[in-house]
Order: C-alpha cells, then sequence, then structure tokens
C-alpha cells in the first residue's frame, strides 16, 4: 500500500506541474497575441503616416510640374520672340539692300 500511496502523491504533483506549465504557457500566448495586436495596430498607424506623407510629396511634384510647365511655355514665348526678331533683321538687311 505505500507503494501506490507513493505513486499517487507523484502522480497528483505531476499533474499540479502540468497544470501549471499548461497556465504559463497560455499566459504566454495570451502575452504574445496582444504584443502581435499591438504590433498589428502600430504597423496600421506607420502605413496611415507612410502614406499622408507620400501623398505630401505628390502634391509636392504636382506643383513642381506645373512650374516645369510655366517654365517650358515661357522658353517656347523666347524662341518664338527670337526667331521673329532673327527674321526680322534678315528681311530687313535683305530689303535695305533691294
Amino acid at each position: 500500500m505505500p507503494r501506490e500511496t507513493w505513486t499517487d502523491e507523484r502522480l497528483d504533483d505531476l499533474n499540479k506541474r502540468i497544470d501549471s506549465g499548461f497556465r504559463e504557457t497560455r499566459e504566454e500566448i495570451r502575452g504574445v497575441r496582444q504584443e502581435s495586436s499591438d504590433t498589428r495596430q502600430e504597423v496600421h498607424e506607420l502605413r496611415g503616416e507612410v502614406n499622408s506623407r507620400f501623398d505630401g510629396v505628390g502634391r509636392r511634384f504636382d506643383r513642381l510640374e506645373q512650374r516645369f510647365d510655366r517654365l517650358e511655355q515661357r522658353f517656347d514665348r523666347l524662341q518664338f520672340i527670337l526667331i521673329a526678331g532673327l527674321l526680322t533683321l534678315v528681311f530687313s538687311i535683305v530689303l535695305d539692300r533691294a
């Protein structure tokens, strides 16, 4: 009989240790899930911030593109004026000699 009592006590002790181990494992899993949830939230917030910054960069590029378009128009007008002036000069010289 003493052998069975010892075995029962040892099994009860083992059972308590296993229950304790499972309890700790469940707590760790809950902690990991919470960290995962927190990380997901941080990533979501970071994506929002990155997207808003890229939107800002996009607006800056749009304004820059508009400025380049205006600059291109000014160069086109300047080119037209230079060609017109050159033609006027050439015609003046040709008509003056005639």
